[in-house]
């Protein structure tokens, strides 16, 4: 490209690197020029999660569907950090075994002493690259083979005669020549003949026991061989929905002492964030530490808190790669225990933290998407008491249990500078230009601002805790408290003893003083993804309207053996469509008035019960245990 480096501008056009100049040649993003199926997996604490998403979204919108590639992205977005993917277990948090159903694969399952491919091979994985490659329906190659090709030459096999073989082209599929080399399957199909030594009489004759029924044992050591291995490919274009993402939900042990078992299960969509099943919701946070839907009716003053830079609120949980627990022991990621003896006098039951907690959850509360904060606050850092500055804010949520465990469930930050910026995603309506500014000490500012992205179904009898700092180290930088200049930064870390020049003079990090407000012209809140009991199964395009008209009773619920339904008017002529967990459909049929189902050989799982008679479209969740 000469000595010209390239950069995409905000519209997605190849400009030079001073940002402006347009380049002709390179007027495409790389989105546009990405014309190729993609199997997206991430984790709802991968350190690129939220970047992962916003790739799976780029890639539906810029590509072409000459090829059908908008229905080729696929992503899964499971209960894991970055090193977890395809594992049970995260953080503090083992899921259920239904964490594997989609992926066929569970990391923890597989002996690494040993290469057991059956599994591997088992896995949603390898049926996406054998659709992809071979049996796509855009250009359809067929099934990999392997040929034993025909052998040339007679070997001598005894006095009597000689042998040949394959006498004939010996075609395998891969599955075929996998399960022969791990001594599961035979060569059964293979030609061989023997040739007359005295005569030259050639015939054919049939494969030795051993070689259509081997004993079992693998050939090659340390490859396991426990059961013959079949791929199965779904057509991943038209019954596999684009988006399968894991609702967390409660432990083990928590459904053992309170009977109460909430979440856990597989969501299918066709976007995200599924506006479709959700209702936005805003929980106002109150100066005496409680939460609830009502806004402040009058001024409640302010919750104060210190943030000093050189003691900064410790990181534990959340979408870290490489973060330790504070002490060292461990990797520090995922849904994490804060309230451990271990962690809590780190990073919530100290001084810098100030923390706002629900009632009790009368029914499990769902969310799903991008949770929206904003904070109405202020800042005086110490030895001023007028001029610019910076700082920060953090949120965390959590999922308080009965028995006083405590959570992580996601979290996010702004800082002060880049506010206008973070606003307008928060809005929906990313700003590229949005001024970065520093903000005037003592005054107050609206901070509304995007956090991670999360699935998550707090339980019956549970609470739903806040915390809000100023630091969140060594994820995020402690912020110095500092004005800084335009176009600028300043890296540090705690005690480092550096300085930064604001203006031509040398100023050092220092301890600032912030205060929350709860009034009504400023409540602080947290706009909530609050999920539907009752939720289109489709696309939101398609389910854009709110029909109420029609209405069903649908019981048992949960059930076993059978599931009843039956519609508020019995002069409709209605479809009945049951989906599981993976969105593929497990029945459908016709029925007026009402209609008895016999699931008693369904899995058990989690169901979409979908209703419709002419435009009119309910939809139900069904458990069946």
């Amino acid at each position: 490209m000469d000595a010209v480096r390239a950069l995409v501008n905000k519209d997605g056009e190849a400009v030079a690197a001073d940002g402006v100049t347009p380049l002709p040649d390179l007027k495409y993003s790389r989105y546009t020029n990405m014309e190729a199926p993609t199997y997206h997996i991430t984790g709802w604490w991968d350190i690129y999660t939220d970047g992962q998403i916003e790739t799976f979204q780029n890639s539906q919108k810029y590509l072409s569907d000459s090829l059908g590639n908008k229905n080729l992205q696929k992503i899964v977005i499971g209960p894991w950090a970055h090193q977890t993917t395809l594992s049970r277990t995260t953080g503090d948090m083992t899921y259920p075994s239904a964490v594997k159903d989609i992926l066929q694969f569970n990391a923890e399952d597989f002996n690494w002493n040993e290469i057991n491919l059956n599994g591997v091979l088992k896995s949603e994985m390898i049926s996406w690259f054998r659709y992809t490659m071979n049996q796509n329906n855009f250009k359809y190659t067929g099934d990999p083979k392997y040929i034993i090709p025909e052998s040339k030459r007679w070997q001598d096999f005894g006095d009597v005669y000689d042998i040949r073989f394959p006498s004939k082209d010996h075609i395998m599929s891969f599955e075929q020549l996998f399960n022969y080399i791990t001594g599961i399957g035979g060569l059964g199909g293979m030609k061989i003949e023997l040739r007359s030594k005295s005569n030259g009489q050639i015939f054919e004759i049939p494969l030795p026991e051993d070689m259509i029924k081997p004993s079992g044992k693998s050939s090659i050591p340390g490859v396991g061989a426990d059961e013959s291995v079949t791929i199965k490919v779904p057509n991943f274009k038209d019954s596999v929905p684009n988006i399968r993402f894991w609702v967390c939900g409660n432990d083990t042990a928590d459904i053992a002492n309170t009977g109460q078992a909430s979440g856990n299960y597989w969501f299918p969509a066709e976007t995200f964030p599924v506006g479709w099943a959700t209702e936005n919701k805003n929980l106002y946070l109150h100066k005496n530490g409680t939460i609830d839907y009502n806004a402040p009716t009058q001024d409640e003053g302010f919750a104060i808190y210190v943030h000093d830079p050189d003691d900064p609120i410790v990181t534990v949980g959340g979408g870290n790669m490489i973060v330790r627990t504070p002490s060292g022991d461990r990797t520090s990621q995922g849904q994490m225990n804060l309230a451990a003896p271990e962690f809590a006098p780190y990073t919530m039951d100290r001084s810098g933290v100030i923390s706002f907690e629900t009632d009790l959850i009368e029914d499990s509360l769902c969310i799903i998407g991008y949770p929206n904060v904003t904070l109405y606050a202020k800042s005086n850092p110490a030895g001023a008491t007028s001029g610019p500055t910076d700082t920060e804010f953090y949120v965390r949520i959590l999922d308080v249990y009965p028995d006083g465990r405590e959570f992580f469930v996601t979290e996010g930050g702004v800082n002060a500078r880049a506010r206008e910026y973070a606003k307008s995603i928060a809005e929906d309506n990313r700003n590229f230009d949005a001024p970065f500014s520093n903000i005037n000490i003592g005054q107050i500012y609206e901070y509304k601002f995007r956090i991670m992205p999360i699935a998550q179904t707090f339980s019956k009898g549970h609470r739903m805790k806040i915390l809000i700092s100023s630091s969140n180290h060594p994820r995020y930088q402690s912020c110095p408290n500092l004005p800084i200049e335009d176009g600028d930064f300043f890296r540090r870390f705690p005690n480092d003893g550096r300085g930064y020049v604001y203006k031509g003079k040398l100023m050092y990090p220092r301890v600032a003083v912030q205060r929350i407000a709860f009034s009504p012209e400023h409540p602080s809140h947290i706009d909530l993804p609050l999920y539907l009991k009752e939720i289109p199964l489709a696309s939101e395009e398609n389910n854009s309207k709110n029909i109420t008209g029609l209405d069903a009773l649908v019981f048992p619920n949960p059930t076993q053996n059978t599931l009843n339904i039956y519609l508020n008017n019995s002069n409709l002529n209605s479809e009945v469509m049951l989906y599981n967990n993976l969105g593929q459909l497990t029945y459908s049929g016709l029925f007026k008035d009402h209609i008895t189902l016999n699931v008693s050989g369904f899995d058990k799982g989690i169901y979409i019960l979908k209703l419709k008679s002419g435009k009119e479209i309910i939809t139900r969740k069904v458990a069946i245990n």
